[in-house]
């Protein structure tokens, strides 16, 4: 078995993929439920089920990808739906961060050997996850097939079918259009007409479906409502003093791992840049583990400080840093989750690569292999992640606190626990629905709690699960269920 493992990348990764998901989903996934995002795209997903059309017969501001993959789980999933749909969403940021080691190991003596692999991939996938909601999400699909997509150009004769992908992360979240042209220039097939037509494809059939389907005018509103919030671009330029520090920090280690000839020597300094950073996070009243600093746009500015040192000596090392700025920026273009997080695994592996490579050249070497580097990586990152989910649960209380189980509460989320007030107010609005049913009475739901219709006996006849202002920003979507309200007066009873 060993044996296996050590020759068969592929296998590696399968292995890596299915252990590390299953292994934080057994860990995590029973934690916390938030009524505001919880079920947003499966709800979506039932409708798809239902036979309902895109745009046309629900409000979706995004494209619909999401909800087409994912509307298997509500066929198998049972009454543990939640519980499955969040391993789903485990297993892949676990496959976005073995992709990311194949990428930058490609051009790394760093990640040779199993070893080494899989503690850089714990490290990856802990930088990835950290404390994002994991369930199924648009970001984490778009960023899954665009960094498979960018393996793939990588491999000789695989530019078109690469540039598929990449094209077909827009079909998560149309946002990742923006990061096509980067991409392609980074892969070196922007010269490629084909690689171009290639990327285009998957969007232009979802286009001439809306249109076949009668849906292209709701969908051209929709998916342009969001076009007043395009400072989301630039966010990288408001967050640039701590991309500039990441940059440093990068500079500083890799100068004194390159220009340094002592190790003794290099080591004491490594020494003082860790408790500098330590000092300076207490200084600013933020817990070492404070995850927006290490797992944001700082990781973003250490891939920045690494170009310096393999422009010039490695194109392909360079080729995977750019990779990941680019993947980076190009999921912190959302309007709920404006930061690069999802896709830090990527930049963690550019500058630690770099740093170990560049000791590795030094004439008087650090005295330890890089596969204990990144064992001690990824354990400090299992720690630090650990810290965070434990006290800080995406919209519900610590962990020590959720101790009331939704089986029974709620369908479909068997074996969740939340806090008291969450599962008193589900609760609550079972025990309503299930009045107004043995009343003969259809119902609606006005608070935003969209995974109350993902297993709802009833469809949600309005056109939105999400009736919040971010989704209805648009004069058209407000007015169309403002007037879907008007006309169900007398015939649905609206719970609010």
């Amino acid at each position: 078995m060993n044996r296996i493992l050590c020759r068969r990348p592929v296998v590696q990764g399968l292995v890596f993929i299915v252990v590390a998901g299953t292994l934080a989903h057994l860990a995590y996934s029973r934690y916390g439920f938030n009524p505001t995002d919880e079920g947003y795209l499966l709800s979506a997903s039932r409708r798809i089920l239902d036979g309902q059309v895109p745009h046309r017969d629900y409000i979706t501001l995004r494209p619909a990808g999401t909800h087409l993959l994912h509307a298997h789980i509500l066929l198998w999933g049972g009454d543990r739906l939640i519980w499955w749909s969040r391993w789903v969403a485990w297993v892949q940021v676990a496959a976005i961060a073995w992709i990311w080691v194949w990428i930058v190991g490609r051009s790394s003596t760093a990640l040779t050997g199993a070893g080494a692999r899989f503690a850089g991939g714990v490290a990856a996938f802990v930088a990835c996850a950290h404390v994002f909601p994991i369930m199924p999400w648009n970001s984490i699909d778009g960023l899954l097939f665009l960094s498979l997509g960018s393996a793939l150009s990588l491999r000789e004769g695989g530019a078109v079918a690469g540039a598929v992908l990449i094209g077909a992360s827009a079909l998560f979240r149309q946002n990742f259009v923006l990061g096509i042209p980067p991409l392609l220039l980074v892969l070196g097939t922007f010269r490629r007409p084909a690689c171009w037509v290639a990327a285009g494809v998957p969007f232009g059939l979802y286009g001439v479906f809306l249109w076949v389907a009668g849906a292209l005018p709701d969908a051209t509103i929709q998916l342009f409502s969001h076009s007043g919030s395009a400072d989301r671009v630039w966010t990288v330029v408001r967050e640039s003093l701590a991309v500039l520090r990441g940059a440093l920090a990068a500079v500083v280690a890799l100068s004194v791992a390159t220009f340094v000839g002592r190790w003794p020597v290099r080591g004491a300094i490594y020494l003082s840049l860790g408790a500098a950073l330590w000092l300076s996070l207490r200084l600013l009243g933020l817990p070492f583990t404070q995850a927006g600093l290490l797992g944001g746009w700082f990781v973003c500015g250490l891939a920045i400080g690494v170009l310096p040192f393999t422009a010039g000596r490695s194109l392909e090392a360079a080729r995977a840093a750019a990779l990941s700025l680019v993947a980076a920026w190009a999921v912190s273009i959302s309007e709920g989750w404006n930061l690069p997080s999802l896709a830090c695994g990527g930049p963690v592996l550019v500058f630690f690569a770099a740093w170990l490579e560049a000791e590795a050249r030094n004439r008087s070497p650090a005295p330890f292999a890089p596969v204990i580097v990144w064992t001690l990586l990824a354990a400090a990152a299992v720690v630090v992640m650990d810290f965070n989910r434990q006290t800080a649960v995406y919209m519900d209380r610590p962990v020590r606190e959720l101790t009331f189980d939704l089986t029974g509460v709620l369908p479909g989320a068997r074996g969740i626990l939340t806090g008291r007030f969450t599962r008193d107010f589900l609760a609550e609005l079972e025990e309503l629905r299930a009045d107004l049913t043995r009343r003969g009475r259809r119902y609606g739901l006005i608070p935003q709690t969209p995974q109350f219709w993902v297993t709802s006996p009833q469809p949600n006849p309005l056109s939105s699960d999400w009736p919040i202002n971010a989704e209805l920003n648009h004069p058209a979507l407000r007015s169309r269920v403002v007037g879907e309200i008007d006309r169900l007066r007398g015939s649905v009873s609206f719970i609010v």
